[in-house]
């Protein structure tokens, strides 16, 4: 019998926050950036979106458009496929990710309920600091 591996991206903050914001690697055309982009974790969020900005940088090649809304309307958006990596080996594969005008809010991606889903999403407030953990699979006692 295999025995499944869990592996958990963690992220501890000086204090508590109203953003999760951490960094990610992106894989888009099967080619590894190693850039750290600036991700916002957003449950309240259905799709991840990308900005403009790292769909240029990576050269994607969108698969299809689709409607999406957002904060500013409905609008098609340009949609890509990427990978996304996190620290400790976490991988998340084969992401529908959408084009959209999170640039101007001064991150590269927004990732949404369809990544968070798939894992087990952990967030606590101790001691004045936030922390929050991601793990692949879901950690099921």
């Amino acid at each position: 019998m295999s025995k499944i591996v869990t592996k958990t991206f963690t992220k501890e903050y000086s204090e508590v926050v109203n953003k999760l914001i951490t960094h990610v690697d992106i894989i888009g055309n099967k080619i590894k950036v190693f850039h750290a982009y600036s991700a916002l974790w957003d449950t309240g969020a259905t799709v991840t979106c990308i900005s403009k900005n790292v769909a240029t940088s990576l050269h994607l090649v969108p698969i299809t458009e689709k409607e999406a809304t957002t904060p500013l309307g409905s609008k098609n958006c340009k949609v890509y496929i990427i990978d996304i990596i996190l620290d400790n080996d976490v991988r998340i594969d084969d992401v529908y990710a959408y084009e959209t005008e999170i640039g101007n809010e001064n991150i590269d991606i927004l990732v949404g309920m369809d990544v968070i889903q798939r894992g087990e999403f952990v967030i606590s407030n101790i001691e004045g600091k936030t922390k929050f953990s991601f793990s692949m699979p879901a950690i099921i006692d």
